[in-house]
C-alpha cells in the first residue's frame, strides 16, 4: 500500500538519483573539455565551446532548481504553520479523526488474530 511516506521516499530517491547523475554528467563532460584541449580545429573547437556554454547553462539550471525547490518547501511550510494557527480546532479535529480511524483499523487487525 503506498503511502504519502512511502511516495515522499520515492521523490527523495529519485531526485537523488537525478542529483548524482547530473554531477556525473557534469563531470564527465569536464573531463572530456580537458582531454580535448590539446586538439585543434575549428570543429573541434566550436564543439569544445558549445559543450561549454552547455555545461554553463545547465550549472544555472541546476541551481535554479534547486532554489526553487527551497522556495517551494519553504512556502508549503509557511502555509501549514499558518493554517494550524488560523484553524488549530480544525486541525485537532482532522488528526484525532485519523487517530480513530488508524485505531479502529487496528483493533479490527487484532481481532482477525
Amino acid at each position: 500500500m503506498d503511502t504519502w511516506f512511502s511516495d515522499r521516499r520515492a521523490m527523495q530517491r529519485s531526485r537523488k538519483r537525478l542529483n548524482n547523475d547530473l554531477k556525473n554528467l557534469m563531470a564527465d563532460t569536464e573531463d572530456l573539455l580537458r582531454a580535448t584541449a590539446s586538439h585543434t580545429g575549428t570543429e573541434v573547437e566550436q564543439g569544445r565551446m558549445r559543450l561549454k556554454r552547455q555545461l554553463e547553462a545547465m550549472r544555472e539550471h541546476t541551481d535554479g532548481w534547486r532554489d526553487s525547490a527551497i522556495d517551494t518547501f519553504h512556502e508549503a511550510r509557511v502555509g501549514a504553520e499558518r493554517q494550524v494557527r488560523e484553524h488549530p480546532m480544525v486541525v485537532a479535529g482532522v488528526a484525532a479523526g485519523i487517530a480513530a480511524i488508524v485505531a479502529a483499523i487496528w483493533w479490527s487487525a487484532d481481532r482477525r488474530d
